[in-house]
């Protein structure tokens, strides 16, 4: 949705040729606009250069499901990111960054690094995970491994500073916008239920799938291991390494070793590895 914020944001932006170029890493607290502007910057972008979109939000996933880090060509900026077919998808295994700081770092350079082969401009769109020192860690890790052309901050006053002042000496150019008084704050129930809603399409025409485990190789994105695995989410993974969806486990025969699951349909001759996260499939709104 343009707001006039958003349009004079962008505007400023684009003005400085830096931007129309190479890798955008987008940062800021909630609720500040960050999707928004992306979106807006994406209008002055297309046609002229052709753009990838990484998104980086695996909480409220617009590209790809909860619990990924997806990125996609936008060719159409105003066409709902939700209804775009991600070019590739990347597990992490939680809908936050807490906790899971590697897999965060491996999901975004994956899906950076397959979207820079394709797109002039990759802009990543980032959860507002920026305030303790554990995130700060994290967005320094994405500059040394990622490597963004410019640092697009959008704060309130000084909040991103602890992140930004150590970046200013190197070859990255930054520019700090400031969010509008107008953008609303999304409530955790809003937050929740956006998140069940997008399982609930992504799993839409889902099919039961038994995989059995004496013949594909398991890793662990959480803590848990196979205890209390029934409804946790899991990533089905190629011989490339990538990951080909998303599935929630039905239940788990351990003498067999047979993983029941439910997935949108799939290959299973594809299947190397699936990957054991920590979240679970929200059963209906009570759980939200």
């Amino acid at each position: 949705m343009t707001t006039k914020w958003s349009y004079k944001a962008a505007s400023s932006v684009w003005r400085n040729k830096k931007f129309r170029k190479g890798i955008c890493l987008v940062l800021g607290q909630v609720d500040t606009g960050k999707t928004t502007l992306v979106r807006q910057l994406l209008e002055k972008a297309l046609p002229a250069t052709k753009t990838a979109l990484v998104d980086a939000d695996m909480g409220q996933s617009r590209i790809g499901p909860p619990t990924t880090v997806g990125w996609a060509i936008i060719e159409n900026p105003e066409v709902p990111f939700e209804s775009i077919k991600p070019g590739g998808l990347a597990f992490v295994g939680n809908t936050m960054p807490v906790n899971y700081m590697l897999q965060t770092l491996a999901a975004i350079k994956q899906c950076v690094d397959q979207a820079a082969k394709q797109a002039e401009l990759v802009i990543i769109d980032t959860p507002g995970y920026v305030e303790t020192a554990p995130a700060q860690a994290l967005w320094w890790s994405v500059y040394q491994l990622v490597k963004p052309d410019t640092i697009l901050a959008v704060a309130r006053e000084n909040e991103l500073e602890p992140i930004l002042e150590p970046l200013q000496s190197f070859n990255c150019y930054i520019k700090t916008v400031h969010p509008s008084d107008e953008i609303g704050q999304k409530s955790k129930e809003k937050r929740s239920r956006y998140r069940y809603e997008r399982f609930m399409r992504y799993f839409a025409k889902s099919k039961r799938c038994d995989i059995d485990l004496n013949k594909v190789g398991i890793q662990y994105h959480g803590s848990q291991g196979m205890d209390n695995i029934e409804d946790r989410i899991i990533s089905i993974r190629d011989r490339t390494g990538c990951d080909t969806a998303i599935a929630y486990v039905l239940g788990y025969h351990r003498r067999k070793k047979i993983l029941t699951i439910q997935c949108p349909p799939i290959d299973r001759r594809r299947i190397r590895a699936i990957v054991i996260g920590d979240a679970k499939l929200p059963r209906g709104e009570q759980q939200l």
